[in-house]
């Protein structure tokens, strides 16, 4: 975090605290509301966060846009996170902070800007997200958000999670005491998250990423996956809401039959083209994005056995700010864009352009020629290209696009470039045939 990141947040600390001294604010009677909510999101949030993920970074004249600008921002994401949009409070689907804003706004609110700082750099040590970092609110249904994600408390008074404010305490003191808070805080949400209604909506999240073709079946309920791609994947999904509701409360629906009947129910529904094509679009534009963890570019370069041996998706795990965009691309079959890339080394861009690719986004390059910077294997099966991983000392031994080459050759009898455009050339095929791009997408993940 830089100076002017601070100083840009403190204005807006500062703008929107004007509000209390107008007319306008005298005017409405659930103005105080607001004004300390917002004051608590944006207090108890990064700076970085807000300009990183919500491309806040001016300050409005007015103080009443200061506050709708952080509200708003808040109700937006909250409204992104349902994936399943339902209606009713104890029946629909809800975005639930693991650390809340709240608990450290009040306590910022009386701190010099210094003070603050240390407080976000603090967190930062702690590796702990807070505040409207959307990496760290989970969805879980309504019904438990007070009893179970809150203790039954929503103002944490009660469980402990609010501490009472100390008048002078620097930052520093502050963390020293907050770190039972934070505790306090993230045990009521390991059980929120335990608890089986959220793991049967979990299941119905899963069914639902498997019927549109997503290259990871939890990416709608994994925390880390980019705000952008769960609001695409709720905006595609609101039609069947209601219908998968009546799935997950069905009696005796288990966690299995849930997901089986929600993949059947999005696979047979037609869905808006549009929306399911900006979904994709989205994954895509997350791979791009993507940020590496300093240890995981590390973990690459010296140990690739453990890189390998979970396939993709463990491995993209280890990503901390963005797991999902870790595993690149997956949208269709290889191309031979892709191919070119991979012969002139750019391993990261030819895991960005290949669909099905599994190479581990722009970190690659840094250690591409260390490690053979593909823990998968690309088997061409029926026309489409699936996901596997390669054996670590095959994947330690050979670098870049020879281990492809020598992988691909041994499971299909042709070179790379022969494979790549032979499925480029399938995937024309079919679409002079008719297939949208969606169906073809569907193809290269389930076969069909």
């Amino acid at each position: 975090m830089d100076k002017e990141r601070l100083d840009f947040h403190t204005a807006l600390v500062n703008k929107i605290k004007e509000w209390e001294g107008t007319a306008d604010f005298s005017a409405g009677s659930t103005n105080r509301q607001k004004l300390n909510r917002s004051l608590n999101l944006l207090l108890g949030t990064n700076p970085d966060v807000l300009v990183d993920f919500f491309d806040i970074n001016t300050v409005p004249d007015n103080p009443r846009e200061a506050m709708n600008l952080i509200r708003g921002a808040d109700l937006n994401t909250l409204k992104d996170v349902e994936i399943f949009r339902l209606k009713g409070l104890g029946d629909k689907l809800v975005g639930h902070h693991e650390v809340a804003a709240n608990t450290l706004g009040v306590h910022l609110n009386n701190m010099s800007p210094s003070d603050r700082l240390d407080v976000y750099k603090g967190m930062l040590d702690l590796g702990q997200k807070h505040g409207m970092d959307p990496r760290q609110i989970m969805t879980i249904p309504d019904a438990i958000h007070r009893t179970i994600a809150h203790g039954g408390d929503f103002k944490g008074i009660k469980t402990g999670a609010m501490l009472p404010v100390v008048i002078g305490e620097s930052g520093t003191e502050f963390l020293k005491r907050f770190e039972q808070s934070i505790n306090i805080q993230l045990g009521m949400g390991r059980k929120a998250i335990a608890d089986p209604s959220t793991q049967s909506w979990k299941a119905a999240m899963a069914g639902a990423a498997q019927g549109l073709g997503l290259p990871d079946e939890n990416m709608l309920f994994d925390m880390e996956t980019p705000l952008p791609v769960k609001g695409a994947a709720s905006d595609v999904l609101a039609p069947l809401a209601t219908s998968v509701k009546e799935i997950v409360q069905a009696p005796g629906a288990t966690p299995e039959i849930i997901t089986s009947q929600t993949r059947e129910l999005v696979q047979r529904t037609p869905l808006k083209e549009a929306k399911i094509q900006k979904l994709f679009a989205e994954i895509k534009a997350g791979g791009a994005r993507v940020k590496f963890d300093p240890r995981t570019i590390n973990m690459m370069a010296t140990d690739p056995v453990s890189m390998a041996a979970g396939g993709v998706v463990e491995a993209a795990k280890t990503v901390r700010a963005n797991p999902l965009g870790a595993a690149a691309g997956v949208l269709g079959g290889l191309d031979t864009e892709s191919v070119k890339l991979a012969r002139e080394g750019q391993y990261g861009q030819a895991a960005l352009q290949t669909a099905g690719g599994a190479l581990v986004g722009a970190g690659v390059e840094a250690v591409g020629k260390r490690v053979a910077p593909m823990a998968m294997k690309l088997i061409p099966k029926g026309g489409t290209m699936v996901l596997g991983a390669v054996g670590a000392p095959l994947a330690a031994g050979m670098a870049g696009y020879q281990a492809l080459d020598i992988i691909t050759t041994a499971a299909t009898g042709k070179t790379l470039q022969e494979t790549g455009q032979a499925a480029e050339q399938t995937k024309e095929e079919l679409r002079q045939q008719g297939m949208s791009e969606y169906q073809l997408r569907r193809r290269a993940r389930t076969g069909r």
